[in-house]
């Protein structure tokens, strides 16, 4: 027969259990009637038996019950009815304790001696637990399971577990040697404690918490029980990481356990430590304070004001973590005082400063941190006996003559028995008596020190202070109006609080000196320099960083310890004195020592808002009312239950238009919420989440297909990801991209659905062709093509087959093979009429085509192409025609109507989230319309965008173009830096795209860098003659006047004026797409060069028209050449007063368009022209600021070679 009580078994005649002496009749609870066992229902009245699990005897419920503080109870009944009970998954500290030896004993003795034994054993089991605020999970016959989180979870369970654990243990000792003495049975006491995830089920009437499963943790918890040695406490290293610095241990080593494949490490706890270490902070990493120096240096002008005597209170208040207590620590020691109390020669020159911290168990303890400050102030110690304590608070107060008289009452406070005449002062008084003498000796006290010292009083953690405690410090802060005196509070901003009332109470009675500072969260640089301070790791990547700072959001405690975790898990250690990164990782779990603290603020909720706090979790970390409202079964108290969570600085309102939206206020909060949750609850809500959210708004893909995958709905979440992956992919987020397809990969055959198959299949492999990522590409292609072959999907091999032909052909130049594949893609597309597969068939047999220069058949298939797409209505044709037009209206130089319907084309190909056109009008056109206007800021941010998306969408014809339009931009600003990589850049995009005409305006771009740059002469005529080669060659000629355009400059410069006329001329008279460009710059370079050979009318005549073209189209960006021009065919003319005139505008306009290089032209031709006017120093001036102008342009060149090579060879000649 088993016990009901501790499950021991027993013989079948026995009435009592022969371990715990419980009852073992089984009787109905309605009309009495003696039962067998296994009965379900009485056999007399029908009433339905309790079962073996809820039927505890009344004597151990009554037991419990009698050990349950009122307070505790009240939290206890608080939390039945909020739903903190409620199934749920909880990190909980888990406590075994029991009597070895128990049941040799309880054989040696009749059942109901061993149960007066086991009684009184309890009482010493039970009342520790309750005192902490554990919950007793189970009462055994020798034994009980306590909980230390559940339902009521502290930030500290860990050590509330091991303060229990060695009250037990002291506590009970006295007992058993009695119990030993009396019965002669010999049994001692063990506890084992560990800490971890469990799930905790519903309260019962005896307030005993069942467990709907038990978990590792609880099982761990036991074994720690059973194998630690009588008269101990044995830990796991799971709780000892959590507690070290305050407790002294001894390290029993690794221990191998049933069921656990590495031993765990196991530890004895043996004493609390006298001056316990800092929980927070990481041992060996230190860091300066940061981020608080305004509030450090407000409190320290305070306390300068107290030296002079001005009272003042001060409150620094923030949630936990935002640094406090540091902010504390670091005033004090600014003002360290040795506690060495001497009466100083002038009143309150020294600062003595007073601590006391009050902690959360300590809430109903009168005068808790009143009583840790004066230990402390008095340095009461454990290790000293009562005379000894009593003998230091003696001779400190003596010190003060008018202390002399209170030092029994401060004792008695302290809870140190006066001695001698001391103590007849003291032991006969009544209570209330007694009472009001300690409170005015403690008045006396505070007063005398404030008489002779800058008195701070500091109180950490308000929030967890005992009524006794604030209604002194109410006193006390009425006394600042008397004497001198700081009280510095520092509290978590918790309305419902005892520290908010005297927060309050301060700001309503004592404004006037009152100094409130609130903590926010750091800022981002704040955040860097911490984890930098910590880990000292400078190659620290931005992804593990930015990991470490979207975890923490800005909290040094969680900094701390994400940074803790980190280093626990081994994914960072130290190597020598530096700290390296062991391996990449992706996640960061919440630290443990964070869970307790923000699960006790979730205890605090009621069951309304607790339950939608957890619905909204799952929506996600930002959530909108509309859905929480949609998905919540009851709504009656919805409003007041979205308050509640505001109040408590759970969520904070993100915006209201259309809808209320709202986000936990901090992701650690978040993943405790969401993580509190059992993963079928999850699963439910998730699914339900997503069917709301396609109801209020389908096209929300990503978190449809989120939630969906996440509630195991996979046959509906793959529809909804491939969606997503879709939506990623058309704004070439590619990375997010691949991550959905492969995701949908993984479920695919959760679906029959053939177009969803094929779109996974092609999607992930034109992105991975974006990329660069052939290899990957034709692997996902192949993949495809035998899937079809071997379901007999046409669709399926037609794609498949153009995508390789594609890759093999026009990227990895494998011509033949490229065709072949795509003409059989095309056979299979007319045998089932698939129009689709065909119009991409001519589209990228038109890429091959190009690339071979087959322009012809290339037109042909382009042909095809527009036809197909016409009929099927395709965008990309539209935007092709619309994009085809501005080019043409840049190249007439019709830049107003260029630019307006580039903007407008723009826009409509970021609304059909194309970014091939995109790119196409971000990097040709729209920058040389601003360009043309002068707006050159506009122009290179529009190239560097069309860049960004050419390189995104992997296109190296867009990046050519970028690279063309940036050397016409960057040049002009002296960016030559810039310059070079770009020329590099151009070299390797143009022979990606293959085009003659394109290669050569790359060579001729870098030889035009070289000619800036002052390279040989050798250099720079093989990359002409690298550029006229690919002229001659093929569709070469049609970007040829930039070419014609850089050799004439080239030319002039080499003083070769007739050629470099010759080359100028050939841009106005043979047709070419960017004649029109050049033409006012090849005119202008006409005049320069006619000038030199003394023809002063041809100048003229071609100077006028190069104005004229110029001012008609309004090409501002050529003003100050133009200007220039002017000047020194009027220097020409000996017409120096002219000649000053325009190269003064020129100046004014080079200025303004930040044409470095060409000032520096324009620079030494105004020295020239001062110096025939005699103003030697004015031309001085000018030819300095020349010189200036070159250095600074030599400063923006890296390589110290080409930077030399440059200032030694630049020459006031034509360069733009």
């Amino acid at each position: 027969m088993i016990c009901n009580n501790c499950r021991a078994e027993n013989r079948e005649t026995a009435q009592f259990c022969m371990k715990c002496g419980n009852s073992l009749k089984n009787n109905c609870s309605n009309c009495g009637e003696e039962l067998p066992h296994q009965a379900h229902f009485c056999i007399k009245c029908g009433t339905k038996v309790i079962s073996s699990e809820t039927n505890k005897t009344g004597s151990s419920s009554s037991l419990i019950e009698h050990y349950i503080p009122k307070e505790l109870l009240k939290k206890i009944e608080s939390a039945k009815s909020s739903g903190g009970i409620k199934n749920e998954r909880r990190i909980v500290t888990i406590l075994f304790s029991d009597l070895q030896g128990s049941t040799a004993a309880a054989e040696q003795l009749d059942p109901e001696e061993w149960a007066e034994i086991m009684n009184g054993a309890f009482e010493y089991l039970i009342k520790p637990v309750y005192k902490y605020e554990g919950i007793i999970a189970r009462l055994m016959g020798d034994a009980i399971l306590a909980f230390f989180g559940a339902p009521i979870s502290h930030e500290d369970d860990p050590q509330r577990a091991v303060f229990t654990a060695l009250e037990i243990l002291d506590g009970i000792k006295p007992y058993l040697k009695k119990t030993q003495e009396k019965w002669n049975v010999d049994v001692d006491i063990r506890v084992g404690i560990n800490t971890g995830l469990v799930v905790v089920g519903e309260i019962g009437t005896d307030m005993r918490v069942e467990y709907t499963a038990m978990g590792d943790a609880i099982n761990l918890a036991s074994r720690m029980e059973s194998t630690a040695e009588p008269g101990t406490i044995q830990i796991t290293e799971f709780t000892h990481k959590l507690i070290a610095p305050l407790f002294n241990f001894e390290e029993i080593g690794p221990m191998n356990l049933k069921g656990k494949s590495d031993p765990i490490v196991t530890y004895k706890v043996l004493s609390k430590k006298i001056s316990p270490g800092k929980l927070r902070g990481l041992s060996g990493l230190e860091s300066p304070l940061v981020g608080r120096d305004d509030e450090f240096n407000m409190i320290i002008g305070k306390i300068s004001e107290l030296i002079n005597g001005t009272s003042n209170i001060i409150s620094i208040i923030a949630e936990a973590g935002l640094g406090k207590s540091r902010l504390l620590e670091e005033t004090h020691n600014y003002f360290h005082e040795s506690q060495k109390l001497t009466l100083p020669d002038q009143p309150r020159s020294q600062v003595c400063w007073l601590q006391g911290v009050s902690l959360s168990y300590q809430m109903n303890s009168p005068y808790a941190p009143f009583i840790d400050m004066l230990t402390k102030f008095f340095k009461i110690t454990p290790d000293l006996d009562n005379n000894e304590q009593y003998r230091l608070i003696k001779d400190k107060l003596h010190q003060f003559p008018e202390c002399r008289s209170i030092t029994p009452f401060i004792a008695n406070f302290l809870h140190v028995k006066p001695i001698g005449e001391d103590l007849d002062r003291i032991q006969y008084l009544e209570p209330p008596t007694l009472r009001e003498k300690t409170f005015e000796s403690l008045l006396l006290f505070f007063e005398e020190l404030s008489k002779n010292y800058s008195l701070i009083l500091a109180f950490d953690d308000l929030h967890w202070v005992d009524q006794s405690s604030i209604d002194f410090i109410k006193s006390l802060t009425e006394s600042t109006t008397k004497q001198p005196l700081i009280i510095l509070v520092l509290f978590r901003p918790r309305k419902q609080e005892r520290s908010w009332e005297y927060h309050e109470y301060v700001e309503r009675e004592f404004s006037h000196n009152y100094t409130k500072i609130n903590l926010e969260t750091l800022d981002e640089a704040d955040s860097k320099s911490l984890v930098y301070n910590l880990l000292k790791i400078e190659g620290l990547s931005n992804k593990i960083r930015n990991l470490i700072l979207s975890k923490s959001e800005g909290n040094p405690f969680y900094i701390e310890e994400v940074i803790r975790t980190l280093i626990d898990k081994k994914l960072i250690s130290k190597q020598g004195k530096i700290w390296q990164v062991r391996s990449e990782f992706d996640e960061i779990s919440i630290p443990d020592t964070l869970t307790g603290i923000l699960t006790a603020r979730l205890d605090q909720l009621d069951d309304y808002s607790r339950n939608l706090v957890q619905i909204a979790s799952v929506i996600g970390r930002e959530f909108s009312i509309e859905i929480l409202e949609d998905i919540t079964e009851n709504l009656e108290g919805f409003d007041q239950g979205i308050s509640t969570l505001e109040k408590r600085e759970l969520i904070i309102l993100k915006g209201r238009i259309p809808n209320p939206v709202y986000i936990f206020k901090h992701v650690m909060i978040y993943d405790v919420v969401y993580n509190s949750l059992l993963r079928k609850t999850r699963m439910e809500i998730h699914s339900k989440v997503a069917k709301c959210i396609i109801k209020f708004n389908e096209t929300n893909v990503d978190e449809i297909a989120r939630h969906y995958f996440e509630g195991k709905d996979f046959s509906n979440a793959l529809i909804y990801i491939v969606k997503a992956a879709h939506r990623a992919s058309m704004t070439y987020s590619n990375q997010e991209a691949i991550e959905l397809y492969n995701k949908a990969l993984s479920i695919k055959d959760n679906t029959t659905d053939t177009k969803l198959i094929n779109d996974i299949y092609v999607g992930l492999g034109q992105i991975y062709t974006h990329l660069g990522k052939f290899e990957e590409a034709t692997n996902v292609y192949n993949e495809l093509l035998a899937l079809g072959k071997k379901s007999g999907e046409i669709t399926f091999q037609v794609n498949a087959l153009n995508k390789l032909g594609f890759i093999k052909g026009a990227i990895l130049g494998n011509y033949d093979e490229g065709r072949k594949l795509m003409d059989k893609a095309e056979e299979l597309s007319n045998v089932i009429q698939f129009e689709p597969g065909l119009l991409e068939n001519y589209v990228l047999k038109c890429s091959i085509e190009t690339a071979t220069a087959q322009f012809e058949s290339a037109e042909k298939y382009l042909t095809n192409a527009a036809i197909l797409g016409e009929k099927l209505n395709n965008s990309e044709s539209m935007l092709y025609g619309k994009t085809h037009t501005v080019n043409t209206y840049v190249f007439m130089t019709r830049y107003d109507d260029g630019l307006k319907l580039g903007l407008e084309t723009l826009e409509l190909a970021k609304e059909l989230n194309n970014k091939r056109f995109q790119a196409e009008l971000l990097s040709l056109s729209i920058p040389i319309c601003h360009l043309r206007n002068g707006n050159m800021e506009l122009a290179y941010n529009a190239c560097l965008e069309g860049l960004k998306i050419a390189e995104e969408i992997g296109s190296a014809q867009y990046i050519t173009y970028a690279c063309f339009s940036l050397l016409e931009i960057t040049p002009r600003l002296g960016k030559y830096q810039e310059s070079l990589f770009y020329v590099q850049e151009l070299i390797s995009s143009s022979y990606n795209v293959g085009l003659p005409a394109w290669i050569a305006i790359a060579h001729a771009a870098s030889a035009q860098m070289s000619i800036i740059l002052g390279k040989p002469v050798e250099e720079i005529d093989q990359l002409f003659s690298e550029s006229f080669k690919f002229t001659e060659q093929p569709s070469g000629k049609f970007l040829v006047a930039k070419i014609w355009h850089t050799y004439g400059l080239y030319k002039f410069e080499q003083g070769e004026f007739r050629e470099a006329i010759k080359y100028f001329e050939m841009i106005n008279e043979i047709p070419s797409t960017l004649m029109n460009f050049y033409r006012p710059t090849a005119l202008l370079g006409t005049v320069l060069a006619y000038l030199k050979l003394g023809e002063i009318e041809k100048a003229f005549e071609n100077l006028n028209m190069a104005e004229d073209y110029i001012k008609e189209r309004e090409m501002k960006f050529l003003y100050s050449f133009l200007s220039f021009t002017r000047s020194k065919y009027s220097y020409s003319n000996e017409n120096y007063e002219d000649a000053l005139k325009n190269i003064k505008k020129a100046e004014m306009l080079a200025l303004e368009y930040e044409y470095k290089p060409e000032l520096v032209n324009i620079k030494i031709e105004y020295a020239f022209i001062l110096k025939q006017l005699n103003r030697v120093k004015e031309s001085d001036i000018k030819y300095k600021e020349g010189e200036e102008i070159i250095e600074g342009l030599a400063e923006n060149i890296k390589d110290e070679k080409i930077k030399n090579q440059f200032k030694s060879t630049v020459t006031p000649l034509l360069k733009v």
